[in-house]
């Protein structure tokens, strides 16, 4: 009677096993859909955007990519749709970082309105949510907010801005 029931306990602890790994499997593939498509969206408004932007010491239509965008979710967590672009720009200085940010918050607005494409509870459906400079690198983060976990993402970031 102990065996059986052992064995009962053992195939039912299986079962929940198998159904707990298909049900993780099909999420990521999902989240993973999800992601690529978000990527696609974001790299062809900021390929458009990127090249309005004008500041004495950079020309968003010479910018170079130094390597595809990077998703940043293996940092900030599972489901985050934001991408860091990378662009050779030596000549850039910090204290013009603000302005290209602003510049292209504001293509990016008018782009997800031309395109017809909205963000999350009436939030912008692009936000320049970091840039910075690296070794002659500009760096900008680009967040596509189409679900919560990048909404949480962009509090987070604004929260630790201010502090």
């Amino acid at each position: 009677m102990m065996m059986m029931m052992i064995a009962i306990i053992g195939l039912c602890l299986l079962i929940f096993a198998i159904v707990f790994a298909v049900f993780r499997i099909r999420r990521n593939k999902a989240l993973t859909i999800m992601q690529n498509a978000s990527l696609e969206i974001t790299n062809q408004a900021f390929k458009e955007t990127i090249a309005m932007i004008c500041v004495p010491e950079f020309d968003g239509k010479n910018a170079k990519e130094t390597h595809k965008a990077e998703m940043i979710s293996d940092i900030w967590g599972k489901g985050v749709m934001a991408f860091e672009y990378s662009l050779d720009a030596p000549k850039v200085k910090t204290n013009e970082l603000d302005a290209i940010r602003n510049k292209l918050a504001e293509a990016l607005n008018e782009y997800a309105e031309r395109n017809k494409l909205k963000g999350l509870n009436g939030l912008p459906c692009f936000v320049a949510s970091d840039i910075w400079t690296f070794a002659g690198v500009l760096h900008i983060d680009i967040s596509h907010v189409i679900n919560q976990a990048t909404v949480d993402y962009l509090h987070d970031i604004t929260k630790s801005e201010k502090d």
